[in-house]
C-alpha cells in the first residue's frame, strides 16, 4: 500500500524529517531552483534513490540535474515522475 505523504516542506511535520550524516535537519524542498550547489537526497515513494550535489535546475523547479560524482553519472531528475528533493533546513534561512 502507498504511504500518503503531506505535499508541504515542513521540519515540525512527524515523519517527514530526519539527519544526513549528523548535519542539519534535512526537510523536503520543493523550490528546486534555489539548490543549486546543495547536497540532497532524491526520494521516490519514501525511498532515497541517490544522494549527490545539484548540479543545475530549472527556474520552475520541475527539472533538476544532478552532477557527475565517481561512478555516478550526471542524472536528471524530473519532479513529475514522482521524485523529490531533501536537503538540510539551513538552507531556507
Amino acid at each position: 500500500s502507498k504511504r500518503s505523504r503531506p505535499r508541504t516542506a515542513s521540519p515540525s511535520a512527524a515523519g517527514n524529517s530526519t539527519t544526513l550524516k549528523g548535519t542539519d535537519l534535512i526537510i523536503r524542498h520543493d523550490d528546486w531552483s534555489h539548490l543549486i550547489g546543495a547536497t540532497v537526497e532524491i526520494r521516490r515513494e519514501g525511498d532515497t534513490v541517490r544522494t549527490g550535489r545539484v548540479d543545475h535546475a530549472t527556474k520552475d523547479s520541475n527539472i533538476l540535474w544532478l552532477a557527475q560524482e565517481g561512478n555516478n553519472p550526471r542524472k536528471m531528475i524530473d519532479k513529475a515522475q514522482g521524485y523529490e528533493a531533501w536537503a538540510g533546513s539551513a538552507l531556507l534561512r
